[in-house]
């Protein structure tokens, strides 16, 4: 009998001693990201494709979020925030330039994906911290070669 009371005893203490209740603070915000993909026309002679990803992050309430770095992964190309031609008639370097990655005061990001292999889908991940979370977008797009006239 004692035995029998003294494991009902302890089995009413193991479960209140895991019986956690979360709650999230006010100060946690959420947050919505989402990514639009477009491609730039292709030409007959051209040897890789390119694309503009333009990333959207707004808040619970539906507010832009402006100065939220934007991170991006891609299984194709290169990601810059000024095409190369633009790049050196402002004198600068392309690849060194990363204010595109950070949200805009319509808490947009545009970065330029270049050098996609055409034919193949590329396939596009954006990310942000988010109050000490990470939201994320996927996508992905195939850039199609254009055949020669004859």
């Amino acid at each position: 009998m004692f035995r029998n009371v003294l494991i009902s005893i302890i089995s009413i203490c193991a479960i209140s001693v895991f019986a956690y209740d979360f709650v999230e603070s006010e100060e946690h915000s959420t947050c919505y990201i989402s990514m639009n993909m477009k491609m730039a026309p292709v030409k007959a002679t051209d040897k890789s494709g390119r694309g503009v990803i333009e990333v959207t992050l707004k808040d619970k309430s539906g507010n832009p979020l402006p100065g939220k770095e934007i991170q991006l992964n891609a299984s194709w190309g290169t990601f810059l925030c000024i095409l190369t031609e633009e790049a050196q008639s402002k004198g600068v370097n392309a690849a060194e330039q990363r204010d595109c990655y950070i949200t805009d005061s319509n808490g947009k990001a545009r970065i330029n994906l270049i050098n996609i292999q055409l034919d193949s889908p590329v396939k596009v991940k954006a990310s942000c911290d988010c109050g000490g979370y990470t939201v994320f977008a996927n996508g992905t797009m195939t850039v199609r070669s254009v055949k020669k006239k004859k």
